[in-house]
């Protein structure tokens, strides 16, 4: 139950950081546009966007197979 706890906060805790990279990219995109900044800019931006977008995919894969787990350990079974 606390893995499970703390794969949720994570999950929270990502989910926030990818909402400010997306401001960011949008700020980079605009910085390009205006020729302020170099493309390099705009990819750095993309690639931390994708990369936590990554995380967010393996911690929500974590926390299901946890859930699965514990359901197992409680003696929940398959039913076909």
């Amino acid at each position: 139950l606390a893995l499970r706890d703390s794969l949720s906060q994570q999950l929270e805790s990502q989910q926030r950081y990818l909402d400010s990279l997306q401001i960011t990219l949008q700020r980079a995109r605009g910085l390009y546009a205006s020729g302020a900044v170099s493309y390099i800019e705009v990819l750095d931006a993309e690639r931390s966007l994708f990369a936590t977008q990554q995380t967010i995919l393996d911690l929500t894969y974590s926390r299901q197979v946890n859930e699965i787990n514990l359901f197992t350990a409680l003696g929940g079974g398959w039913v076909e």
